[in-house]
């Protein structure tokens, strides 16, 4: 049975459409992602028109599912924000744009944890910043150590200190040029370190390069290791540890 063009609706009594909400012929929402795993189905703008990503927004409200649109500009999200004509509640990332349906309530509780969100410097801020604003959307509580870079190891030392202190449960570092900083963190805090290379840095091995490939050689176990500037895999990687932790 073919869906009807712009509808917005998948067929719902159809067992292999089950968690699944079509938009249109190019998108398929899964709408089941929430509950499987935690973390929201999240939308890459790159590639996809404001038209096109209002549609989605339009549509998944409708399933009372909340969106998360990642890597716009802020001249994107502003023109979004004016154009949406649904319900919902707006929270806005430097790069990230959330919609919550009218009444949904947030994952996220108190019992499960904390993150850390360490930088190595001011520069990869952006990149944190994507992780930061969908912990904060779903409702995780979150601590942020700016500027730690081992440039000045002395505040490497501070920033380990206060989160081994503050109790958190898993930490996310976000580093550029030889990304040091993420097995230098891992081999001081008693937690699960998730380290994210960011595309800061230049001449051989920039764009974040030499940052992947010294977290993807690191010497201390158990160090993981998302893609270059994936903040929001660094966040759902997080939101995952602590979910485990709930569970046992």
């Amino acid at each position: 049975m073919e869906q009807e063009e712009g509808s917005g609706r998948g067929q719902e009594d159809d067992p292999s459409y089950l968690f699944v909400s079509a938009v249109g012929r190019n998108v398929k929402f899964d709408i089941g992602r929430l509950e499987r795993k935690g973390f929201p189905e999240v939308v890459f703008a790159v590639g996809k028109s404001d038209e096109e990503i209002l549609s989605i927004m339009e549509s998944v409200v409708l399933d009372k599912q909340p969106v998360v649109i990642s890597r716009l500009t802020e001249a994107r999200i502003r023109h979004i924000v004016k154009s949406y004509k649904g319900r919902g509640r707006f929270e806005r990332g430097k790069s990230t744009l959330l919609l919550a349906p009218p009444g949904w309530r947030k994952p996220g509780r108190t019992g499960m944890g904390r993150v850390a969100v360490v930088t190595a410097g001011s520069s990869d801020s952006a990149a944190a910043d994507e992780a930061i604003s969908i912990l904060g959307f779903l409702g995780y509580s979150h601590g942020e150590f700016l500027d730690c870079g081992i440039a000045g190891i002395q505040r490497t030392f501070r920033a380990a200190e206060e989160v081994i202190s503050g109790k958190y449960s898993v930490c996310i570092v976000f580093a550029g040029m030889e990304g040091a900083l993420a097995s230098v963190f891992a081999s001081l805090v008693p937690i699960p370190v998730i380290g994210v290379p960011t595309s800061n840095g230049y001449g051989f091995g920039g764009g974040g390069v030499a940052a992947l490939q010294s977290m993807l050689q690191s010497c201390v176990p158990g160090l993981l290791t998302v893609n270059i500037d994936n903040g929001v895999g660094a966040a759902a990687a997080a939101v995952s540890i602590l979910r485990s932790s709930d569970r046992q």
